[in-house]
């Protein structure tokens, strides 16, 4: 990619920077157009470009920060290795049994309890706090699994909600043998609040305390020496089993249908210990002991994981102190007040976000890599239980989380550069002056006005035709040709084209944002160029040949309805243009011009992009889409003649067919690359590059040169033309070489293509000439008024 060196102009004095592609240009600054390229550079300025700067405030990760972080995830991984142990579910159960002990004992102890026997303890607390679920003990399944199907037992937020129902409503809420969700009504005598008072005290305060004193089993089973009992199920394995009780999880055993549903069975043999046995063959139980055992295990793994997380954090600390020290130039604890503490202090911060990342990917990495060298080592049984069993998974859900915390950054810059660039491309769409050939076409929005003008100004010729016969002949026409430049744009709404109120709000909207009216002084000279009512298709016959169009439209209403662009304009621009068309078609003879000339170009601006667009645009770009055919084919050839599609800046197929017709096809290949377009439609119609010619001509000369006083653009035209005569004359060789009898009259309309062509560049260069030779004397005429003066003064 190729870098546009740029000029800043400080010869004038205005309020913003004006750039300049030489230096020699410095100075000539006018006040339309605010960006300015040499002939050769507008030529080639092809490329977009995107300048995708991040904001400088925002603190970033260097090559010594990614260092220090990958050194620390490292070092704290090697010691997760290390540290590294087998989660065992029997190591959890006796840890987590240990652990509910001592709080069964230190809750009974703070309400009263006074000796040191577990039994005790949970005598005491089952008598001070009761809870009205426990009389449905036998409808939940008994004592060994009314715990589980009683989700007044669960220790979980819904738990709390089914025991706080309870006490309102009377029932008890869970699920049957099956695992089907049930609510029983409770019929004995239950611990049931009063008064509303006493039900949120005994739903909320009697349940917490209820589940402390079945942490460890029942009393009745402690006593009968039964162990430790079933306990109750942990937030884990509660979640588990109020999901199954959903329709979701209904699927059973098709072998034998009387029994529990699968996902529910599963669940039941977790906690009651059947599921899962150790190497010695006990079971182990899935409760809220071993749940508790299982978090105490993770948290001895979050060692590791905390020591990476303040060596990264040390280490940002100092290595950003020690830079803002240095660059204040700090030399005393007094100065160092002067610190700007945001720098240096380790949170929130998009460089420390970054190293947290680089650390904690390393420190998995280290990890994964360890765990597994350590388990083929050691591993006796199955090598894939033991290396997921030891892995450590607080490191792994660290590295996610600092994933999506530094993503966040990088999807506000990656939004953040889009939206400027979206920014700059929308700027560069409204400049029509900026990029060599955007202001000599349409875009599609200002297409759209043209085509529902037209629609417009034939509506208006209808209502001001006084046959009826003819009238409806022209509707006719009017509906038939609306359908098929819908077709031909690849559009599929039946409200592109606009009411006359949208059309002038939407002309005052773009004229608010647009640097000139080019595009507005083009769109009426195509409006006035376009002829209504020839044959749309080979069918038609001589359906409208008794009908004619006036076109009184762009000179009675569209002056009034806006005050941009004047009937006296208009007027003059269709004079020129009428003008250029005879020095193009006869050099040395004036001939007299009239209604015939804008005739003649009916096929040109009206018949062609209905009839022969599609087939141009495949015969232009065909070759390009290989594999395509049909509509696809044609869709692919008019979007890429209007410059590829709308994301990119270009005008997509609407605007392939914009070029095509109405929006200046020669005017858009003059500045593009497009000039192939010329040589295949000089087979079509030898008076459609006429036609382009005279507008191309006609624009310079009324728009660039007598309204904004610009002919720095004209150059790039120039070259543009000469492209497309050079195109037309390998053409017409290629034919001539050939030889086909077939291709006489084909050949006869490329001369006169060429012709026009080469008629068209003379004209150019003496619009170029003509306006140096003006400049070239209001210079010497200030200089002599200069030098009277000076001799006035003497």
């Amino acid at each position: 990619m190729n870098e546009l060196n740029l000029y800043n102009d400080n010869s004038l004095d205005v309020q913003y920077d004006i750039f300049v592609s030489q230096k020699n240009l410095v100075g000539t600054y006018n006040d339309i157009i605010e960006i300015k390229f040499s002939e050769d550079e507008a030529g080639n300025l092809e490329e977009d470009f995107l300048n995708a700067e991040f904001d400088t405030e925002i603190p970033k990760a260097d090559k010594e920060d990614y260092l220090l972080a990958a050194s620390c995830g490292v070092l704290s991984g090697a010691l997760s290795v290390l540290w590294s142990k087998e989660i065992s579910l029997d190591e959890a159960q006796t840890w987590g049994n240990e652990k509910a002990d001592e709080i069964v004992l230190e809750v009974a102890k703070s309400m009263g309890y006074k000796g040191d026997d577990l039994k005790g303890a949970i005598l005491h607390l089952e008598k001070m706090f009761p809870m009205a679920g426990d009389a449905l003990t036998n409808t939940f399944g008994g004592g060994k699994q009314h715990h589980l199907r009683d989700f007044s037992h669960h220790a979980s937020p819904v738990g709390l909600i089914c025991s706080i129902l309870m006490q309102f409503t009377g029932e008890g809420f869970g699920t049957d043998t099956q695992g089907n969700f049930i609510h029983a009504k409770i019929t004995k005598d239950g611990v049931i609040g009063k008064n509303f008072a006493e039900k949120i005290v005994y739903g909320t305060i009697n349940w917490v305390f209820h589940l402390v004193s079945d942490f460890d089993g029942s009393s009745s089973s402690v006593f009968e020496g039964n162990g430790k009992g079933t306990g109750i199920p942990g937030p884990f394995l509660s979640l588990l089993k109020e999901m199954s009780a959903l329709p979701l999880f209904n699927t059973v055993d098709e072998k034998n249908i009387n029994k529990p549903k699968l996902f529910s069975q599963y669940i039941s043999k977790l906690f009651n210990g059947t599921l899962i046995k150790n190497e010695d063959g006990t079971s182990v139980r899935f409760d809220l002991r071993t749940e508790m055992g299982i978090g105490h295990q993770l948290a001895e793994q979050a060692k590791p994981v905390i020591i990476n997380e303040c060596l990264v954090r040390t280490c940002f600390f100092i290595s950003r102190f020690v830079g803002e020290v240095n660059e204040k130039d700090i030399h005393s604890f007094k100065e160092l007040e002067s610190l700007d503490a945001s720098k240096f202090i380790p949170m929130n911060n998009r460089a420390l976000t970054r190293m947290m990342t680089v650390s904690s990917g390393s420190f998995v990495a280290i990890n994964l890599s360890g765990v597994a060298v350590k388990t083929a080592i050691h591993s006796k049984g199955c090598f894939c239980k033991d290396f997921f069993l030891s892995i450590n998974y607080i490191g792994i859900g660290r590295f996610v989380f600092a994933c999506a915390s530094d993503a966040q950054y990088i999807k506000e810059d990656i939004s953040e550069v889009y939206r400027k660039y979206m920014g700059n491309k929308e700027r560069e769409r409204k400049n029509q002056y900026t990029l060599g050939y955007q202001f000599l076409t349409l875009n599609e929005v200002q297409a759209q006005l043209l085509y529902s003008l037209k629609s417009i100004s034939v509506t208006y010729d209808i209502e001001n035709t006084k046959d009826k016969k003819k009238q409806a002949i022209k509707k006719m026409w009017l509906e038939e040709w609306k359908k098929k430049t819908l077709e031909s744009l690849g559009i599929d709404d039946n409200n592109y084209f606009l009411s006359e109120q949208k059309v002038y709000i939407k002309i005052y909207d773009i004229d608010a944002q647009a640097n000139d009216r080019g595009w507005l002084y083009l769109l009426s000279m195509e409006l006035a160029l376009f002829q209504a009512y020839y044959n749309l298709t080979d069918n038609d016959g001589n359906v409208y040949s008794g009908v004619s169009y006036d076109g009184k439209y762009l000179f009675e209403v569209l002056p009034n309805k806006q005050m941009l662009i004047s009937k006296t304009e208009i007027e003059e621009t269709m004079k020129q243009y009428k003008s250029y068309v005879s020095k193009l078609k006869d050099v040395g003879k004036k001939t007299a011009m009239g209604v015939g000339v804008t005739a003649i170009t009916t096929v040109a601006t009206g018949g062609l992009v209905l009839a022969f667009a599609p087939e141009i645009a495949v015969v232009l770009a065909g070759g390009s889409f290989a594999g395509l055919s049909g509509a696809a084919l044609t869709s692919a050839s008019l979007a890429s003649i209007g410059g590829g599609s709308l994301a990119v800046g270009g005008l997509g197929m609407a605007g392939g067919t914009a070029i095509l017709t109405g929006g200046g096809a020669l005017l858009g290949m003059a500045g593009s690359s497009t000039a192939s377009l010329i040589s295949v439609v000089s087979r079509v119609s030898g008076k459609f590059t006429l036609n382009e010619c005279a507008k191309l001509l006609t624009f310079c000369k009324t728009v660039l040169i007598e309204k904004y006083h610009n002919t720095e653009l004209i150059g790039p035209l120039v070259e543009g033309v000469r492209r497309c005569s050079y195109t037309v004359e390998q053409e017409i060789m290629a034919v001539e070489t050939v030889g086909i009898k077939e291709e006489k009259k084909a050949l006869k309309k490329m001369k006169s293509c060429l012709q026009y062509l080469k008629n068209c560049e003379r004209e150019l260069l003496l619009l170029i000439s003509s306006k140096d030779k003006k400049n070239e004397m209001k210079k010497m005429i200030l200089e002599s008024k200069k030098i009277k003066e000076q001799i006035v003064d003497i």
